[in-house]
């Protein structure tokens, strides 16, 4: 069963949240890259969901062995 790495989000919406960094990464040298901008797909900084993805899979790591 897949679950979510961060806590109030569903699969969807973290997979979607990734997308959205991943776009905004891509065209950063046309457009500023910034850490602290909002993802479109959630109200979110782009550091505070990084932040809660990573603690997230580190939970989840380490609560299943």
């Amino acid at each position: 069963m897949v679950t979510s790495a961060v806590e109030g989000m569903s699969v969807g919406e973290v997979r979607r949240c990734l997308e959205c960094i991943r776009r905004q990464w891509l065209n950063a040298n046309t457009e500023p890259f910034f850490i602290t901008s909002c993802l479109s797909t959630h109200n979110d900084s782009l550091q505070t969901f990084a932040l809660r993805f990573v603690k997230g899979q580190h939970q989840k790591r380490y609560t299943t062995k």
